[in-house]
């Protein structure tokens, strides 16, 4: 019956609010109301209260730093176009994956000009992407099809509803790279570093993100933890050759930061940079067991100021 409520007051948020407010205008009104949206879906997913006024575990400073973070940076880190250049700066370009292309719009794409295999996305949003092999994509679009798609992400209210702001003044624009790809053919596993305060914690592992979705999570020792993140465990994970030079690079990129996820790819004994992620699983990720929710909210410290370690 709350499900039910909430996915109706979401839909009645999205009709009457979201389709005719700016986002400043939109989230200065869920302020005013104290955010019950949020809390409804927070309810929902982690199972328990949302604490705002004393944030003590992983999810709540998530959602946090989504309803208040400010920071100027993270609006750069988070474009997917521009934080190859904060990458650059950190660690150096050999990290970064081949960017094939960057666009304004979908008409701007020189397909002629492209290889077999690559990888579309848009420089903005989680999860927007279409992987091409041999000529064809993973969605199986036409022509068509794939325009609307990729301009239709252009142009969307992105993560309105969550209330994160730090999206907002991203520019809108498609960027194409190179595919990986491991010794199978496959896209390779993702090596994602959940750094608190400087150190490395937390390795989550996923396996076949595109297909039978498996997640692992390893503590900086490349012990297996006792523990599922949304998805079930998948087989133990062989130690990564290149972990400790994964580990420092990941610390190096998140020094600003008193938490930041740095994600890598693992290839041909190459390492790759993915994405920085400031806010991982919209703060609605089930801990099993709950506590270790509790244990790494504890390692990121001062909820009052989760933006910058300086």
């Amino acid at each position: 019956m709350f499900q039910k409520l909430y996915s109706i007051l979401r839909y009645l948020d999205e009709v009457f609010l979201v389709r005719s407010l700016n986002f400043d205008a939109y989230y200065a009104f869920h302020k005013a109301l104290g955010f019950p949206l949020k809390r409804m879906g927070f309810l929902l997913a982690p199972g328990y209260k949302l604490n705002l006024k004393n944030p003590i575990t992983f999810n709540e400073k998530v959602a946090y730093r989504h309803l208040f973070a400010k920071d100027p940076l993270l609006p750069e880190v988070v474009d997917k176009y521009k934080v190859r250049s904060f990458v650059e700066e950190k660690i150096g370009k050999q990290y970064l994956v081949p960017l094939l292309q960057i666009a304004n719009s979908f008409d701007a794409i020189d397909f002629s000009a492209l290889p077999n295999e690559y990888i579309l996305k848009v420089t903005h949003g989680s999860g927007r992407n279409i992987i091409f092999k041999n000529g064809k994509n993973n969605k199986n679009y036409n022509e068509a099809e794939l325009k609307k798609t990729v301009q239709n992400w252009l142009v969307e209210k992105y993560r309105f509803q969550q209330l994160i702001w730090f999206v907002q003044p991203i520019e809108r624009r498609v960027m194409i790279e190179a595919l990986l790809k491991d010794e199978d053919g496959k896209i390779p596993k993702d090596y994602k570093f959940f750094v608190f305060n400087g150190c490395v914690e937390m390795i989550q592992v996923d396996h076949d993100r595109f297909e039978e979705h498996k997640r692992n999570l390893y503590d900086r020792e490349w012990n297996r933890l006792d523990l599922t993140l949304t998805y079930e465990q998948g087989d133990l994970d062989a130690e990564p050759t290149l972990l400790k030079e994964m580990i420092a690079l990941a610390e190096k990129l998140a020094s600003s930061f008193t938490f930041m996820r740095v994600d890598f790819y693992c290839v041909s004994q190459k390492i790759y940079f993915g994405e920085l992620t400031p806010c991982p699983g919209g703060g609605i990720e089930r801990f099993v067991p709950e506590e270790y929710d509790v244990y790494y909210g504890k390692k990121w410290k001062d909820h009052a100021n989760l933006m910058r370690t300086s």
